[in-house]
């Protein structure tokens, strides 16, 4: 395996860095079909050549299938990133904006009972405007209309109004006192969550806070 990744790493169809991330990849893909591959197998070369065409046609099918879309990705991420939202994309790289809009909504479902809190929280920390129902949600029935609404305004709240602004909301959902400083952190907790299950294992994506932000305009906001 390592022989023929390096060969195409050498042709430049694979960047160097990713090799650990491919041949891991290509350990699974393997493993997964080791039984049909050694069934495959008719005695007419030596196992040898037999192992190395398979290997290579597995590694050509990562290329297509995983190198190829994360490249896609990559490409989109910087343009969310340059905000350039006039960029003409293709009907493919359309769909992947679909597609990536799909998985962060299936990602925030992966903090279970937490995802209420850390939809309304993301959603005040990006200033994207939130609901009653979000509210509700996390507030279990509590009034939205007792809270200061900067929603829909051109207001843009500092790092400092947004940590306090949670800290009331703390105290009506939980009942206890949350210091600012404990806002910051907890933020910052669920979005290197949050970023590193939108990326993957294999680093399938490469949001960073600011893509995943925007990421999280195009979903959330409603205009």
């Amino acid at each position: 395996m390592d022989i023929m990744i390096k060969k195409f790493i050498k042709n430049k169809q694979i960047e160097r860095e990713d090799f650990n991330e491919i041949k891991q990849i290509l350990v699974e893909k393997y493993l997964g079909k080791q039984n049909s591959i050694k069934d495959a197998f008719t005695y007419k070369s030596k196992i040898e050549t037999y192992l190395s065409a398979v290997i290579y046609r597995m590694i050509l099918e990562i290329i297509r299938e995983q190198y190829s879309y994360k490249n896609r990705v990559k490409r989109i991420e910087n343009v969310i990133n340059d905000d350039n939202r006039q960029t003409t994309l293709s009907p493919e790289e359309i769909l992947i904006i679909e597609d990536e809009k799909i998985y962060l909504k299936r990602v925030i479902e992966t903090f279970g009972a937490e995802k209420d809190k850390v939809l309304l929280f993301l959603k005040i920390y990006f200033q994207i405007n939130y609901t009653a129902e979000d509210i509700n949600n996390y507030c279990s029935g509590i009034n939205a209309d007792i809270l200061p609404d900067y929603s829909g305004t051109d207001k843009r709240l500092t790092d400092k109004e947004t940590y306090e602004y949670l800290c009331k909301i703390c105290l009506y959902a939980e009942n206890k006192e949350i210091f600012p400083d404990a806002i910051r952190m907890y933020l910052k907790k669920i979005t290197d969550k949050l970023i590193a299950r939108m990326n993957g294992k294999y680093n399938r994506a490469f949001y960073t806070k600011e893509s995943l932000g925007i990421l999280m305009e195009m979903v959330y906001q409603k205009n």
